[in-house]
Formats: structure tokens, sequence, C-alpha cells
């Protein structure tokens, strides 16, 4: 088969000369044919490159081989915010960087470097706003039909959003390989900080299985105790990060005294502060004792965060201060602000801005000569926000610094009733007549509540799992218990599936005998859980002597009320 070609044709008919008779005239016309395969391809070549110049989904500019733009779409034009007029009059090297000007020195140099096939340049294209678009240039060469270089098309695309992403990507890579540092750091102070009350509950236990002098023996205990609770102000940190970091920490309101709780912290820091040889004061700017609804705990617990961390980076000889001022009180509500002044070290601004991150020290110089798991500041920033607060600081290195809240909190009119006192030993509880069901299956933790409550007159019968409390439960007469106190994680049986059905028994005492969680899981999804069961409250482990005999008082004088109440009716 040949070549196919393109052909244009002109027809006209052919005219006789008179003198030829009609007869001897024939139906007839000549043709012109002229070869027009040149034209059609480039009428096709012109037609493509005007539905790739007026394309609005792509930049695209079409120069000549000096690097003079010949066409633009308007795309392109727009993003320039050019007039195409304008654009026709330039050079494509006007539109580009420093960087590709000068790499396109010459049009020679320019034709070798567009003219390779694919060939592409990542740069920058000059806007009429003066600003600058970052963009992907893909060059491609123009030929005539016999293969001549006459003209380079360059595509482009503008990539901010791709460099914006790339920039996300890489500054989220930066964050979690410092996340990673930090928490390797952490894991090796929790290591150190962990060990180190370890090794006094260890050594001082240790120490109390020789014979040693009575007053010896009370030494160790107490060092013990000062110890476990150390050790478990670390634990109870990592579990309220947590809960934080979960969305699990939900504050509580619930009527307070300020005085009460101002009185708590001062007597906790005092002690903290002499031993160090620093002046601790509290000064107040408040009319009159404040009732508040809210999260004394918490807030407790944040303002001795402030305060020990303020006694840590304090020298000695140096001062701590506690300051509460009212800012507005309209009856209903008080706008009090909590401020914790010292004349520490003090920070730089790069120790400021990662203050409150996680897991986060200035130096390791900082674990190691102080100590702590870096958890502290950050727990307290975000109780405080919960609390409805925000904090700031004002620190300068070695002038000290100022650790600041805002809370407004609601007051309480009604009249707070006074809390119960709160025994220091066994031997002041009375619980005479008390019968408990104690539930748990490790026999040391049996050991350590009938310790507790050895010289309070309680009775005390044990279960090791919910099957065997059941068991007993039953088998007593109604009424027997006063209270049973349920672990919850068990063999055969858990302590929730026991009190579902020790709740469902067919006697009058399984719907009112109080039932109580007593476990390691602490999260407020646990206390929920327990109360889900049927169970009355959540007492969590380790034990609290005094959290111990609170509940069993309220639960004997509400007993004795009842048995009061019945004997009026008989």
């Amino acid at each position: 088969m040949g070549e196919k070609k393109w052909i244009n044709s002109i027809f006209f008919p052919v005219i006789y000369p008179w003198f030829i008779s009609v007869r001897d005239r024939t139906n007839s016309c000549a043709i012109l044919l002229s070869d027009i395969t040149a034209r059609k391809k480039e009428e096709r070549t012109m037609s493509r490159r005007a539905a790739l110049i007026d394309s609005p989904n792509r930049m695209v500019i079409i120069m000549n081989l000096d690097g003079r733009i010949r066409y633009a779409n308007n795309a392109f034009a727009e993003m320039c915010g050019y007039n195409k007029s304008y654009l026709y009059k330039i050079t494509f090297f006007k539109l580009c960087d420093e960087k590709i000007e000068k790499q396109f020195f010459s049009p020679v140099h320019f034709i070798k470097i567009c003219s390779k096939e694919g060939s592409r340049l990542m740069s920058t294209i000059r806007c009429r706003n003066e600003t600058t678009l970052p963009v992907d240039m893909h060059f491609c060469a123009v030929r005539d039909s016999r293969g001549q270089l006459i003209e380079i098309a360059c595509f482009v695309d503008d990539i901010t959003e791709r460099l914006t992403h790339e920039t996300m990507l890489k500054e989220a890579v930066i964050e979690a390989q410092s996340t990673n540092r930090a928490k390797s750091d952490f894991l090796a102070r929790m290591s150190h900080e962990i060990r180190t009350p370890m090794n006094t509950i260890i050594g001082m236990s240790q120490l109390g299985l020789y014979p040693a002098k009575a007053e010896k023996r009370k030494t160790y205990f107490e060092r013990i105790n000062t110890a476990g609770k150390h050790l478990l102000a670390l634990v109870n940190d990592v579990l309220d990060m947590s809960k934080i970091e979960y969305g699990k920490m939900n504050p509580v309101n619930e009527p307070f005294n300020l005085d009460t709780l101002i009185t708590a912290v001062r007597d906790i820091m005092i002690p903290r502060a002499d031993e160090k040889g620093i002046l601790f004061t509290v000064e107040q700017e408040i009319q009159g004792p404040l009732v508040l609804v809210g999260d004394m705990m918490r807030l407790q617990q944040c303002l001795l965060n402030f305060l020990s961390n303020a006694v840590k980076f304090t020298p000695q000889g140096g001062k701590v201060a506690l300051r509460i001022r009212t800012e507005r009180n309209s009856g209903d509500t008080v706008q009090i602000t909590f401020s914790v002044h010292d004349t520490g070290r003090g920070m730089n601004e790069e120790l400021k801005r990662n203050l409150f991150q996680p897991f986060y020290q200035g130096d390791t110089s900082i674990s190691r000569r102080f100590g702590g798991t870096g958890l502290g500041l950050a727990i307290s920033r975000s109780l405080i926000e919960l609390m409805g607060g925000t904090v700031t600081v004002s620190s300068r290195e070695n002038e000290g610094s100022v650790f600041s809240f805002t809370l407004e909190l609601k007051q309480y009119t009604e009249e707070l009733s006074p809390e119960n006192a709160d025994e220091e030993g066994g031997a002041l509880c009375d619980l005479t007549g008390m019968k408990l069901l104690l539930v748990d299956d490790v026999s040391i933790n049996q050991d350590i509540i009938i310790e507790m409550l050895e010289n309070t007159g309680a009775e005390i019968v044990t279960a090791s799992n919910g099957e065997a409390a059941l068991a007993q439960f039953s088998s007593s007469s109604e009424g027997y218990f006063s209270v049973i106190l349920m672990d919850v994680q068990m063999p055969e049986i858990d302590g929730y599936e026991a009190t579902r059905r020790l709740r469902a028994l067919s006697r009058f005492d399984a719907g009112t005998v109080p039932v109580y969680a007593m476990t390691a899981h602490a999260f407020s999804d646990d206390v929920s859980a327990s109360l889900s069961a049927g169970m009355n409250g959540h007492i969590a482990k380790p034990i609290d002597m005094k959290q111990l005999f609170r509940i069993l008082r309220e639960i004997q004088e509400n007993n004795v009320s009842s048995s009061v109440q019945e004997d009026l009716k008989g």
C-alpha cells in the first residue's frame, strides 16, 4: 500500500467551440488536483495545539528557540497574573527565579536542556503581585514534518499543595522522632525514679527482717511508707497522663472549702521547703471564707505540682510563694487567680516553649540533678484546661519563674457538712458489731486488710474468689454481713459477675448489703463498671486506711440509724 495523501480537487465543465455541432458534443469536465497533505497535517497540528493551549486543567506555554513566549493558555496567564500581550513580549527566563535564569545562560544551552526527552525542572514562577509560585515544569520539543526543532512546549504544574503536604509530612516525622526520643528518655528516667523508692522499700524491708531495736524498726516502716507513697505518685502520674491522652479524665464538681484546700497545700509544702532551706509563704487576697464547687483533689494536685517544681528548682536560701487573689465575685460565681512565684533558676525561651510537652525535660542534666518524670506540668496544664482555665508562664534565666492560672468557680450557697476526723490507726476506729465479707484471691491482700482492722472489733470472713463469696453469703443468715469488700480481678467468677449474681438472690439483704469494689483498676471507666455491676462504691489499691475506715464508719452509722428507725416503728 502506498502512502495516503490529502488531495484537493476542482471540477469545471469543458466548453466546446461553436462550430462543433450539438450532436457531436459530449458531457465532460476538467479536474484540477492538488496535493494538500502538508497543509492538512499543519491544520491538525494547529488544532491539537489550540486544544492544548486552551485546556483549563493545565498551564501551558510555547516558546521560540530563543526563549520568547509565543503562546500561553488562559490558565498560565491567570496563574501569573499577567496579560497575554505582556507575556508575548518577554522571554520565559524573565518569569523564572534567578537560579533557572542563570542555568539558561544562552539560547543554545536552553535548547540543549529543553530538547531532551522528558526534561523537567522544579522552580518558582515570578507572579505579577510580587509573589512566587512553586511549579514543576515539563519541557517537550516541537518539531516540523522534517524533524527540525521549531518550538519548545512547557507544561507547568502548580505544586504548592504538594509541597505543603511534603512539609507537613516532614514536620510530622520530625515531631514523631522527637516524641520517640522524649519517650525513650522518659522511660530511662522512669526506670531511675521507680528503682529509687523500690531500693528504699526492699532495703528497709530486709533490715527489718533482722533483730533491731523498736525505734529502728519504726524508722524502717516510716521510710518504707514514704517510699511507697512516692512510688504511688509516679504510677498515678503515668495513669493520669494516659487518661488525659485518651479523653478519660473528667474533673468532678463537688463543694469544698477554699481554706481547707489552702491549709492542706501549706501543710504539705512547708516541710519540703524547710528541708531544702527555702522560705515558703502563702499570700491571700480573699474576703471571707469561700465554699466553692469544683474538683478540690485535682486543683490541689495542680498546685502541688507547680509548688513542688518551684521548690525543686529554687536553690537554698530562695523563696517560693503561693498567691491567691479574688478577681471577681458576682455572688453566684467567683473568679480566682492562683500563682506560684519562685526565685529559682528560671527558663530560656526554648525551655518555655516545650515546658508543657509530656515526657519533656530541658536537658538530661535536669533529670540527673533534680529527678522527676517530666509529666507533672503537662498533667497540670491539661487538668486546668479541663476545669476551664489557662496556664501562663513568666520566666527569665536566673531570675525565677511565675506560673499562674485563673478559674471561675460556682459558689456553694448551702451549709457544707463537716468532714469526719481521720483517725491514724485502727485502734481509734471502733467497728464493733460489724461483720465483713472480704473477697480476694491473693492471700497477702487479705492479710493486709485483716491487719488493718485487727483492733477495730470488726469480724472478718474471707473468700478467695467470687464463687466462694456467693457460697459464704448464701449460707449466712439474712442480714448477717454488714458490708462486702469485693476484689474485681479473680479466677472462677470475677467481682463484677459475683456482684450481679449476689444482687439477683431471692433474699431481702441481697439488694441492700453494701458491696465495695476493692481493686487496682483505678480509671473512671472501672468505677463506672463497678457501679453498673451493682456495687455501692470503689476503693482503689493500694488501700488507704483512712478512706477504708471512713467508708466503714459511714456504713456503721447508717446501720445504727436504720436500726433505731425500725425500733421506733416497732
